[in-house]
């Protein structure tokens, strides 16, 4: 048992004990040979620990909502960064898959590195979508990774305790695929949004296509 939690049954025990005390204080300690006397200290036990209890019950209840939290957010989390490192290995095989005699690392640089909101109108559709085609996991796996990521920073934003799970995970998947990388799939990301509206292709929220 660690020192908080016997801080905090002492402070109970002390709390549920003054009452007694203060009644043998008052009225003296033995036994009585009058029934109105018991129904005295009946009474005034009851009314005194009736709402100490209550107040006692809502606490417990509220620590053990409090604890449940806790875990389900850490087990939510452990689950996102899990996921994260599957992501990231299998982001890390779709860069190295060859698209004609480049691999996709050097596709998505040559397409995005000075790619602006302006200068993505000239980028033609089918170029996007043939890639994408033939490396559909790119986009896919890079979706999963913000999705997870979006999890952490609510989780973060929520929690005091749980303030550096966001920054720590980004710069985690930053640190496995570097900065550059990085840039690359996100301006992909959005080129390639951009595209799907321009031909009319809908994206759902589960990621599929609605034409």
């Amino acid at each position: 048992m660690n020192k908080q939690a016997k801080v905090i049954l002492w402070s109970l025990f002390v709390v549920l004990l003054m009452p007694i005390l203060a009644y043998i204080y008052k009225f003296g300690l033995g036994l009585w040979d009058k029934p109105d006397e018991w129904s005295d200290l009946g009474g005034y036990v009851g009314g005194i620990y009736a709402p100490i209890l209550s107040i006692v019950t809502l606490v417990v209840i509220s620590i053990q909502i409090f604890i449940q939290h806790q875990q389900y957010q850490h087990s939510l989390i452990q689950h996102q960064e899990e996921q994260i490192k599957e992501y990231l290995v299998a982001l890390e095989q779709a860069l190295d898959v060859e698209v004609g005699e480049i691999s996709s690392r050097d596709f998505l640089v040559s397409l995005c590195r000075d790619v602006s909101k302006d200068t993505i109108k000239l980028i033609p559709a089918e170029l996007v979508m043939d890639f994408n085609q033939c490396n559909h996991r790119l986009y896919s796996m890079w979706c999963e990774v913000m999705k997870c990521l979006a999890v952490l920073e609510n989780i973060s934003n929520q929690n005091v305790y749980n303030k550096v799970v966001f920054a720590s995970n980004k710069n985690k998947v930053i640190a496995y695929l570097n900065p550059q990388t990085c840039r690359m799939l996100d301006r992909f990301h959005f080129i390639f949004l951009c595209k799907c509206e321009e031909i009319n292709i809908h994206i759902d929220t589960q990621g599929g296509f609605v034409a």
